[in-house]
């Protein structure tokens, strides 16, 4: 499996250098690390650790993804490389899957969904590369240097154990169904629409728990809140309520979802006839 070319790191890393007018010596210094290492990193013959990776970062200004992968044009060229694929994809595919990872603001490093989309352009892609299912297990080293929210602590605390009740449960196969449908629309959807999308999902928390059947929407969060609800005081406001009330609140709901999902559209269309590239993505 393709993990990375490590003689695109070290030309990227020895242009860093020479960016700086430093020697190897120079660099080793702000770096505090042996020459012999920044040698072996540009020759390509080792890669830099993760902390030194971060090091030559903070030293440099250079993104680490964009040093251990380089731009999406780099990133298809060194999977052509890898799995010989430059006499058997024409120029028009590689422009068109650029075009595609670009249009998706796709990371390069994530080679999944680099196979995924490289599939929808040259349909016999994963026989080209004789992809498996095996080859998605990714160690420990490639999750931090290509999942650094993976150490973020809000995300340790907020995310990860929601996700993993959701995908342990017994609704995990449903649950994993409608976290991917949610996580591709907004890998793809115009950034102009998130704050109106961002409503309609409140919206439909609402809506589709049982939030409307014991509380007005007067306690209704405009924040994600667990529960959605504006204020832990919200809770002890729960009370039974009548059928009418239901109704005339879900009613309301609805049509301001329709309106909302109306609006989302005609944004989109607005923006996409804009694009001179026009695709899914």
């Amino acid at each position: 499996m393709f993990k990375y070319n490590k003689e695109s790191i070290g030309l990227r890393i020895r242009k860093i250098r020479k960016n700086k007018n430093m020697t190897l010596k120079e660099f080793s210094e702000i770096l505090d690390v042996p020459i012999s290492s920044i040698s072996s990193w540009e020759r390509g013959v080792n890669v830099p650790s993760t902390q030194n990776l971060k090091m030559i970062s903070e030293k440099s200004g250079e993104d680490s993804n964009w040093i251990l992968y380089g731009d999406i044009a780099d990133y298809i060229q060194d999977v052509f490389d890898h799995y010989q694929l430059n006499e058997v994809i024409n120029e028009s595919d590689f422009f068109e899957l650029e075009q595609a990872l670009i249009d998706m603001k796709f990371t390069p490093g994530n080679l999944n969904k680099f196979i995924e989309t490289a599939e929808l352009i040259i349909p016999n892609f994963k026989e080209l590369i004789e992809y498996e299912e095996d080859d998605q297990v990714l160690s420990t080293h490639m999750l931090n240097n290509e999942f650094p929210i993976l150490q973020n602590k809000e995300f340790q605390m907020s995310f990860l154990p929601m996700l993993q009740s959701l995908l342990t449960d017994e609704d995990k196969e449903e649950n994993k169904a409608i976290i991917l449908f949610v996580f591709d629309l907004l890998s793809r959807m115009n950034i102009s629409t998130k704050p109106i999308t961002k409503k309609v999902f409140r919206d439909l928390n609402w809506l589709l728990t049982n939030n409307i059947f014991r509380l007005e929407r007067k306690y209704q969060s405009n924040e994600p809140s667990f529960g959605g609800i504006n204020s832990a005081d919200a809770y002890n406001k729960q009370t039974e309520r009548g059928y009418e009330n239901i109704k005339n609140d879900s009613e309301e709901l609805i049509k301001e979802i329709n309106l909302r999902l109306q609006d989302i559209v005609e944004i989109n269309y607005e923006e996409f006839q804009k694009k001179e590239y026009k695709s899914i993505f």
